[in-house]
């Protein structure tokens, strides 16, 4: 776009110059009704034309401007248009930014659910792991228990049988 612009200004400047040349060159009207320029066939003609127009300025101001408030009016609306299509863009962006932001948002609440869920089952697993281990080890103590209980019955039926045996031999 500046680039254009670039161009443009280049352009106006170059017609600009251009204009002054002419202009300095032409004193009447030379197209129209008002016109004091017409077209002879011979040169003496022109010649003499020629001399009275360098000769004879009008008191009108035959001076064409450049349409300067035109230029300028264009220039504005194209200054304009150029902002309201930068404004058009950046909340294009800034649309696509905020879109963006909320599917980041919504991936992040996602994978932190995932991650809670994941951190719930852990959390299960390792209770029932825990639960499994005391099972096992009541179980393991219960047999240890019954294991004991079963040995001291066992040495005390020992007892009472050498017991015995020391009364049977001592009659």
């Amino acid at each position: 776009m500046d680039e254009l612009m670039e161009q443009y200004q280049n352009l106006k400047i170059s017609a600009y110059d251009k204009l002054n040349e002419v202009n300095k060159l032409i004193h009447d009207v030379t197209l129209g009704p008002n016109s004091t320029y017409r077209d002879e066939p011979d040169t003496i003609n022109r010649e003499n034309e020629i001399k009275q127009r360098t000769k004879y300025k009008p008191k009108s101001n035959a001076y064409v401007r450049p349409p300067v408030s035109d230029l300028r009016i264009l220039l504005k609306m194209k200054e304009l248009e150029r902002l309201k299509q930068t404004q058009e863009l950046i909340a294009q962006k800034q649309k696509l930014f905020v879109e963006q932001q909320k599917m980041r948002e919504n991936r992040m609440r996602e994978r932190w659910i995932e991650k809670q869920k994941e951190l719930l089952l852990q959390v299960e697993h390792q209770e029932m792991q825990i639960f499994q281990a005391e099972e096992e080890h009541d179980k393991n103590s219960l047999l240890q228990n019954e294991q004991r209980q079963r040995y001291y019955q066992e040495l005390e039926e020992k007892r009472r049988r050498r017991g015995s045996n020391y009364k049977l031999r001592s009659r």
